[in-house]
C-alpha cells in the first residue's frame, strides 16, 4: 500500500481499477481527469475530505488494493464541501473568479444551440468570431491571468493540481487556435468538433476549479495574502479595463437572444 501512495493515480487506478470505483463513490473524479499525476496520497488532501471520511476512504482504498475487489455501499458518498458540513464559502478575491466561471458557464450552455446552427443553418462566421473573443480576451486573458499571474503565485506551482490546471488552459487554447484554422478553411465539422471539446473540458475545468483548486489554495493563504490577492486583482482588472466584465455580459446576452430567437447568420454564412 506504502509503494501504492507515492505513485499517480492514473497509474494505481489503471493497476487497481476498484480504486477508482471507490472515488466516484466519494465523488472524486480521477477516473475522468485527462491528466491524473496527482500522487494518491495526496488526493485526499486536495479534496479536503472530512478526517472520519478520508480515514474510511483510506481504508477501503487499502482493503481494495489488497483484495482486488471493493465492497460497494449501493449508494454515492455524501462528501461534505467543508469540514462543517456547510456550503463552500470564498474569500472576496477567489470569489471574483468564481462569479466569472459564471459568466463562463452562460457561453458553455450556449455552445450546443450553435453546433445545432452550424448544423442546419450554416457556418456564421460572425457568431463564431464572438465566441472566440469571448475566450480569448475573457475566459483567458481576463479571468486565467488572474490565476496563472497572481493566485498560483502564492503557492506551489510544481503542486500536481496547479500542473493539471495549467494542462487544461493550454488544451482549451489550442482547441481556440482549432477553431480559427478551421474558420479561415470553411472546415464546418472542425469547428464544432473543437467548440464541443472546448465545451466538456471547460465544464470540468470550472468544477476542478470551484470545488477542488480553490479551496485547496485558500487553506494556504493567510489573511494578509488574501488582501493582497484582492488588491492584486483589482489592479489586473483595472489595466485591463474596468468596463470589461460589462462589455462581455452584452456579447454574452446577445448571443443567447440570437440563438434563442434562431436568428439566422448574415451574408458571411458559408
Amino acid at each position: 500500500m506504502n509503494d501504492c501512495l507515492d505513485r499517480g493515480i492514473k497509474e494505481v487506478i489503471e493497476e487497481h481499477p476498484v480504486v477508482g470505483d471507490i472515488l466516484n463513490e466519494y465523488e472524486i473524479g480521477c477516473t475522468a481527469c485527462t491528466v491524473g499525476t496527482c500522487l494518491l496520497k495526496e488526493v485526499v488532501n486536495i479534496h479536503f475530505l472530512p478526517p472520519e471520511q478520508e480515514e474510511i476512504l483510506m481504508k477501503r482504498i487499502e482493503e481494495a488494493i489488497l483484495s482486488g475487489k471493493v465492497e460497494k455501499s449501493g449508494q454515492r458518498q455524501s462528501r461534505d464541501p467543508t469540514p462543517n458540513g456547510t456550503m463552500l464559502s470564498y474569500t472576496q478575491p477567489v470569489q471574483m473568479l468564481v462569479d466569472e466561471h459564471k459568466l463562463i458557464k452562460r457561453l458553455l450552455a450556449l455552445i450546443p444551440s450553435i453546433v445545432d446552427q452550424i448544423n442546419y443553418s450554416g457556418l456564421d462566421r460572425q457568431v463564431i468570431l464572438d465566441c472566440v473573443e469571448f475566450i480569448r480576451y475573457y475566459a483567458d486573458r481576463f479571468h486565467h491571468a488572474k490565476e496563472e499571474e497572481i493566485m498560483f503565485k502564492y503557492v506551489d506551482e510544481s503542486a500536481e493540481v496547479i500542473r493539471v490546471i495549467y494542462a487544461d488552459h493550454t488544451t482549451g487554447r489550442g482547441h481556440v487556435q482549432a477553431i480559427l484554422k478551421a474558420l479561415t478553411e470553411d472546415d464546418r465539422e472542425s469547428v464544432i468538433e473543437h467548440l464541443l471539446k472546448y465545451r466538456d473540458l471547460l465544464v470540468e475545468h470550472i468544477k476542478k476549479e470551484d470545488e477542488i483548486l480553490y479551496p485547496w489554495i485558500e487553506r494556504q493563504l493567510m489573511p494578509g495574502q488574501v488582501e493582497a490577492m484582492y488588491k492584486s486583482f483589482v489592479s489586473e482588472e483595472n489595466r485591463l479595463g474596468p468596463d470589461t466584465t460589462s462589455k462581455y455580459e452584452a456579447l454574452i446576452t446577445v448571443l443567447e437572444e440570437k440563438m434563442l430567437t434562431g436568428e439566422e447568420g448574415n451574408d458571411d454564412e458559408v
